[in-house]
């Protein structure tokens, strides 16, 4: 271990910092308190301020490569051509950050996307060939055992036995893919080595399959079985045999805890810790639909615009084919590649993977064997990561892109020749090397500075602390004059002339729904209501089925008092019911209330219109009442489960919830009213029904 250079301790701490912090998303609603403590809890977690734990990971990273190259002359760098492949892909990521509409995001997540080609080049240049990589993969198992054992306790703390854990990160999809880096570097270095080695290793395997096992993802289990097909192959083909057969030992004891969790843990409606597996059906059609969707969307933005939207800028135009609401991930690695940096950048890294596992491949009989079972638990690592990202954007979480990139650093150093050393003039490495090192890590942890601020102005003014927001809006528009967010978030903070001027230039440096409402809502208070129009028709563009800008654009038209726009408006608003972007959902448990809004708006107008208006008033009142007694049943439980653990629930608010059971009574009311004028008792007896269910509901 001596003989290791001290930049390559500074990778695997950015490594382990990535897979336990990396698997947050930066939404635009994390709150973080103020203080040493808290930011310390940010860096470990990720959790309030996840750009920060990032750039915190990143900035290692860059700073271990730094050091390297500004102090050795002879480096250890990749194969030609794999270089050349995967750096005109990263110059592609960059040239799309030219193209995007959302520059500040862009740039964000290019900083992000250039951390993965440091941490590439820091462990080829650290790392050596020998105990280096073998760290390096202790350190990917262990981190992810980490995360294993904080969803195991996770689960064990749950009254719910069909829970679905999540680790610390976002989602339990997304944990099942970091897992899955983890789980094949286990199982190799159970391979090797002596006896203690290996069983901590085999003891790392079966904690982290069974933690993949409690994500109840399917396509983690789909990925998992063809990482391990290709293991298996690549152990006997190497020559083998004996320690092939030893891997049915961890899937053995993985097998039999999860029936034993299954058998102990049933409940009496029959769900257990696999039911989203047992049970694909129920749960396949829904997800693989809006997956689909998604595609679709990632498909046609590559044929509009074939230079890409933008890196990171799927989230803001993932809606704009009209297919779906917008959605931060594609679910598809490779096709948000295409979709935001164009399908050339596309080609070139699936050119780049097939080029690595060209070298890394090759020359098994130079090699001797212990070396040849780890290249082949990297492989399976990548080929795994790579089936799930056929599901799933593993890429785009940090931890996991971080940790994928790194693996391929560590095949390349035990392939026979997948690098080799280089003698770099001092401007190369210090001029150009060492210097964009400097600048990489100024601008991640630049983005990170401001991502906390961001999370502490959050907290500010839900806290109700005027005074510290406005002192951190100020030092945000001085150091986040071009961010969007940023000024958004400014805005809250002043009143009148300034608060709208604010939200336009927020509008205009990221040209979202969210910001151009925001815009719209300042000019209706002001009672503009053209301008309100202008900011809303803006909203859109990216978005044409928006829900909640179509919804506006109705009260709006309402407060112009122009009863033809607001039966246009409404109309349209309720014609999104028949599209895929209303009838397949991310998930199917928030019903969406904005097309109610919309038949209510219309039942009121009706009259004076047709001559069968008392029908259509009946027609429509019902379509509202119905919508809003199903999100009463099926959403509000949910928010209100979500509000105890003090976080919304996709967005809703127990504020939400209220505003949505007030218009269902007036619904209920109305057609009431309504079905007294007609003498249908029938339909009075349903109203009236309806509106004690609501009554009921609230109390």
């Amino acid at each position: 271990m001596r003989s290791l250079p001290y930049p390559f301790w500074l990778v695997v701490v950015s490594l382990a910092l990535a897979i336990v912090a990396g698997g947050r998303l930066s939404t635009g609603q994390a709150v973080v308190e103020p203080g040493i403590a808290a930011m310390i809890g940010v860096i470990w977690t990720g959790d309030g301020a996840p750009v920060l734990a990032h750039a915190v990971a990143g900035a290692l990273a860059c700073l271990a490569l730094g050091l390297t190259l500004w102090n050795r002359r002879v480096v250890q760098t990749p194969s030609l051509r794999f270089w050349i492949a995967i750096a005109a892909f990263f110059g592609l990521l960059t040239v799309s950050v030219l193209v995007s509409r959302f520059k500040s995001a862009s740039v964000q997540s290019l900083t992000e996307w250039a951390s993965y080609g440091i941490v590439l080049t820091a462990v080829i240049a650290t790392s050596g060939r020998r105990l280096g990589p073998e760290i390096l993969l202790w350190t990917v198992s262990g981190a992810c055992g980490f995360l294993a054992a904080r969803g195991i306790l996770e689960y064990a703390t749950q009254p719910d036995p069909t829970w679905r854990i999540f680790g610390g990160w976002v989602n339990p999809n997304a944990l099942a893919g970091m897992l899955l880096l983890g789980f094949f570097p286990a199982l190799g270095l159970m391979l090797i080595r002596d006896r203690v080695p290996r069983l901590a290793a085999g003891g790392l395997a079966v904690l982290i399959g069974l933690a993949l096992a409690l994500t109840q993802s399917k396509g983690g289990f789909l990925a998992a079985g063809t990482g391990l097909v290709a293991l298996a192959l690549l152990v006997v083909l190497w020559g083998s045999w004996k320690r092939a057969a030893v891997l049915a030992m961890p899937l053995a004891v993985i097998a039999l805890l999860v029936f034993g969790l299954s058998v102990r843990n049933r409940t009496a409606e029959g769900g257990s810790a696999l039911s989203r597996v047992t049970e694909a059906a129920a749960t396949s059609e829904q997800s693989a639909g809006f997956r689909l969707l998604l595609w679709k969307s990632a498909g046609r933005l590559m044929r509009t615009d074939p230079a890409g939207v933008g890196l990171g800028a799927f989230r803001f135009e993932s809606a704009r084919p009209g297919l779906v609401p917008p959605t931060v991930l594609a679910h598809q690695s490779f096709l948000q590649i295409g979709a935001e940096a164009g399908a050339l950048a596309l080609i070139l890294f699936a050119a780049a993977l097939v080029i690595w596992a060209i070298e890394v491949i090759r020359g098994a009989r130079a090699l001797p064997p212990d070396r040849n079972l780890l290249r082949a638990a990297v492989i399976a690592a990548v080929v795994a990561s790579g089936a799930h990202s056929f599901i799933d954007s593993d890429l785009h979480y940090f931890g996991s892109g971080f940790a994928f990139f790194a693996m391929l650093g560590i095949g390349l150093q035990l392939a026979s020749d997948g690098t080799g050393p280089e003698l770099l003039p001092s401007g190369v490495r210090r001029g150009l090397g060492a210097s964009t090192c400097a600048v990489m890590l100024l601008a991640l942890l630049s983005f990170g500075g401001v991502d906390w601020l961001k999370a502490k102005l959050r907290h500010s003014l839900v806290s109700g602390d005027p005074e510290g927001a406005v002192a951190l809006a100020q030092r945000l528009e001085g150091l986040a004059r071009f961010d969007g967010e940023a000024l958004s978030l400014a805005a809250a903070t002043r009143t009148g002339d300034e608060r709208v001027r604010l939200l336009e230039q927020a509008a205009a440096l990221a040209p979202s729904p969210g910001n151009w409402r925001a815009v719209a809502r300042a000019y209706m208070a002001a009672e503009n209501t053209r301008g309100a129009e202008r900011a809303l028709q803006q909203a859109l563009i990216t978005d044409p089925n928006n829900l909640p800008t179509r919804r506006l654009l109705v009260e709006n038209a309402l407060a112009a008092k122009d009863d033809e726009a607001a039966w246009r408006e409404a109309t349209a608003l309720v014609a999104i019911e028949t599209m895929p972007y209303y009838k397949v959902r991310a998930l199917p448990e928030v019903i969406p209330t904005e097309t109610a809004y919309g038949h209510l708006v219309l039942a009121r107008l009706v009259p004076g219109r047709t001559g069968n208006g008392l029908a259509q008033q009946a027609q429509h009142l019902e379509s509202a009442l119905s919508i809003y007694l199903d999100y009463a049943r099926i959403t509000r439980p949910r928010v209100e489960n979500a509000a105890k653990a003090g976080m919304p629930f996709a967005g809703e608010t127990l504020q939400d919830v209220d505003i949505r059971l007030d218009e269902g009574r007036e619904a209920a009311r109305e057609m009431i009213e309504l079905a007294r004028r007609r003498g249908d008792l029938a339909l009075a007896e349903r109203a009236q029904k309806a509106f004690d269910a609501f009554t009921d509901v609230e109390e």
